[in-house]
């Protein structure tokens, strides 16, 4: 059985699998599993098909054999991807411009129907990232790849605990710290720094993207910036989240508690 991304796309593009067509990528998976395409609703394929991705990424972590403590010692965010130049067009979903008001989360829960719309949104407006990524910055598909991964779960974790979207942060809720500095670490089996150093260039031009799209502020970009800066406070937790115990770990998880933070 071959996985997503290993050959060729389905639909005779020259693309690799998930890099073009992903929804024949989900239908051969389904065949492959012997689970009729009928049977899934399309929302339900859609989340198929990321729990899979999921499970790839963390099992390429686990059997690579690598530490977790084991990344540059001294990490620097690429500035090459922070542009603030004159604005994109934005992408469309379902015909319409994306937009604070259509990407607003106006649910009492994340897990509803409405929820699960607004994550599709944000998926999709992740691939824009990407895309714009490889086609005005040249970067490599691999490194997208990444990019893509960290942004989507960042958006995920904002819509999981707060009700909100990366389009409504502010500089006082020091969502990226939150994140990277105690939910990342506590949650994730393969936690890592290459992971969390791979954020510092990920988020700050992600945000920078939005920027340039209208949909957040150039102060909420240079916030996440300079939070993503301070990259000896982020290794300092990591490491000591892999040591401490009792009352220490009950103190470090009080610090930046993702469970806790301020909105409004």
């Amino acid at each position: 059985m071959k996985f997503l991304g290993e050959g060729r796309c389905f639909c005779g593009s020259g693309k690799k699998q998930g890099e073009c067509c992903p929804m024949q990528g989900e239908k051969k998976v389904q065949e492959e599993l012997d689970i009729p395409v009928q049977d899934f609703a399309e929302g339900e394929v859609f989340m198929l098909y990321r729990q899979l991705g999921d499970m790839r990424r963390q099992m390429k972590s686990l059997i690579s054999g690598r530490s977790p403590m084991d990344a540059s010692v001294e990490p620097e965010i690429d500035r090459r991807l922070i542009v603030f130049g004159s604005p994109l067009e934005r992408p469309l979903w379902n015909g319409q411009k994306m937009s604070r008001e259509l990407v607003a989360y106006p649910g009492q829960k994340w897990d509803d129907e409405k929820g699960a719309t607004v994550q599709e949104k944000l998926y999709m407006l992740s691939e824009a990232f990407g895309d714009y990524l490889l086609q005005h910055l040249e970067v490599d598909a691999e490194r997208v790849t990444d990019f893509e991964a960290v942004v989507e779960s960042f958006g995920d974790f904002l819509l999981m605990y707060y009700m909100m979207t990366p389009l409504d942060i502010k500089p006082g809720h020091h969502a990226v710290r939150r994140y990277l500095g105690n939910y990342y670490v506590r949650t994730f089996l393969d936690a890592n720094l290459d992971t969390i150093y791979t954020a510092f260039s990920a988020l700050p031009a992600y945000f920078a993207y939005l920027t340039r799209l209208g949909l957040v502020s150039r102060t909420i970009a240079e916030s996440v910036i300079a939070e993503c800066a301070d990259w000896p406070w982020y290794r300092r937790r990591f490491e000591e989240y892999q040591v401490v115990c009792g009352q220490a770990r009950a103190r470090w998880c009080r610090e930046m508690d993702y469970k806790a933070m301020p909105v409004g």
